[in-house]
């Protein structure tokens, strides 16, 4: 009745389409084929959009990479436009579980290898990323993501692309909501339940975005503004003024002032950096792993859950505030930049981000890591020497969240974050090639010299107006 011809095609070595499965490098040229070959029909008039959701919206953003001019929108759903970045090797090390498990069940496998073989980002990732593409691309993009899903900072970063740096800056718009990577027909998100409104009829969304770039038809989507947020917030206690979707210009953190939170002895966050030179000595054991629970995952358990069990380990640090006096709202990429040292040539620095109930529940929000070597670049390794003070920078992830008064900001800090990631042997060795695993002797850094912090983007959201 809405009168769309659909084509879907099967992806190389899938389906009914021949040749070997790709994992993607041939993806973007194989859609261009399609396109060309529908351009040809007299039925087509040259006004074509692509959907598709996870690995279908990413071979959406390879696809745009091709300027096929008769490809006007597409409409990407938990997916990412980089995957060395956002999907692979966030943090320069692999998320191992979920692209194992992946790659096996979609009959991969054989391209396993190729995977490991490239763990520092070179030329292969070039192809499966838009990064320094943007410029040239001139189509609209409906990014969709989850503030739960593993995607997610690859969904905001290809929204940033579009939005900034293409041609077509004005019709990039970014919806982001309390969702898993399949959780958006559903309130129940891990061990939380978020009011019914979290729930979005994305179908009537797309179509009129289709309407409206493909034929012409209707209003321009969202009033021209382009980003749609859901601001989370504790799901116990009802209000108007958190879990509620919030409609914005532009999902922009710029401008935002930011807050940061200093690590301190006796396991506080503060608000002013500690004046005393203060460290804690943390052992990393690969034998051991920190065990993930919940967070950004495919397979695992996913969404926010209770991190309260890691409290008990001796291998993690964790730091708190006090219960919050006032209201923090938070919209942006939050990260944190840990000092330390260690006896050995590598390591990994895990950060959870939690929201601390008054009833005691360490809630997750998000989560990061980062790899020691890869501290300076994804391209280029440097190892750490025995005893050194480095910074490390941490992505702990973009959230929309308002920690409510009584409650507490709470971090973890570990050396794994096992199976989503594999974990460090920490010998320095090439990696995927190592022969031994070695514990690391860690001591983080929190004093006026070396200020161990989180830092959030704030919001003031009495700044805009609740439109939606």
């Amino acid at each position: 009745s809405k009168k769309y011809i659909v084509a879907i095609q099967d992806t190389r070595g899938h389906g009914k389409s021949g040749g070997k499965p790709s994992s993607f490098l041939k993806e973007a040229d194989d859609g261009f084929d399609t396109i060309k070959w529908l351009e040809e029909k007299n039925w087509c008039n040259k006004n074509i959009g692509c959907f598709g959701a996870s690995a279908l919206g990413i071979n959406n953003y390879l696809l745009s990479s091709t300027n096929v001019s008769s490809l006007k929108t597409i409409v990407s759903l938990v997916a990412t436009p980089d995957l060395y970045e956002y999907a692979v090797y966030p943090g320069g090390f692999f998320r191992e579980y979920d692209i194992l498990k992946w790659m096996e069940d979609n009959g991969e496998g054989e391209n396993i290898p190729l995977i490991l073989e490239n763990p520092a980002r070179n030329f292969l990732w070039d192809f499966l990323s838009l990064d320094g593409k943007y410029d040239n691309l001139n189509i609209s993009t409906l990014n969709i993501g989850g503030w739960y899903d593993l995607f997610k900072d690859g969904t905001i970063e290809a929204y940033r692309g579009f939005k900034k740096i293409s041609k077509n800056k004005e019709d990039s718009v970014l919806i982001m909501g309390p969702w898993t990577h399949s959780g958006y027909t559903t309130t129940k998100q891990g061990e939380l339940n978020y009011p019914p409104n979290s729930i979005l009829n994305l179908d009537e969304i797309i179509e009129k975005w289709f309407d409206y770039y493909l034929k012409g038809k209707g209003e321009k989507p969202f009033k021209g503004k382009s980003f749609l947020g859901y601001l989370m917030g504790d799901v116990k206690i009802p209000s108007n003024d958190y879990n509620v979707w919030i409609n914005l210009e532009e999902y922009n953190q710029i401008n935002y002032p930011l807050k940061r939170f200093y690590f301190s002895k006796e396991n506080k966050l503060i608000k002013e950096k500690p004046k005393d030179e203060n460290f804690q000595e943390i052992k990393f054991n690969p034998e051991e792993p920190s065990p993930t629970i919940g967070g950004a995952n495919l397979f695992l358990k996913s969404g926010p859950y209770d991190q309260r069990e890691l409290l008990e380990r001796n291998d993690i640090i964790y730091f708190k505030t006090n219960f919050l006096e006032g209201t923090l709202k938070v919209l942006g990429n939050v990260y944190a930049e840990v000092f330390l040292s260690s006896d050995k040539k590598d390591l990994d620095v895990c950060i959870r981000l939690v929201d601390i109930y008054p009833d005691g529940k360490w809630m997750l929000l998000s989560d990061g890591c980062q790899r020691g070597r890869f501290r300076e670049s994804f391209e280029e390794e440097k190892l750490l020497e025995e005893g050194k003070i480095y910074k490390i920078k941490i992505n702990v992830g973009n959230i929309f969240y308002w920690f409510k008064e009584g409650h507490s900001i709470g971090v973890i800090l570990s050396g794994s974050n096992y199976p989503r990631f594999e974990v460090n042997p920490q010998s320095g060795e090439e990696i995927h090639k190592e022969t031994r695993k070695e514990t690391a002797n860690v001591k983080i850094y929190f004093s006026k010299k070396h200020p161990s912090r989180i830092v959030f983007p704030t919001f003031n959201e009495e700044s805009h107006k609740k439109s939606f």
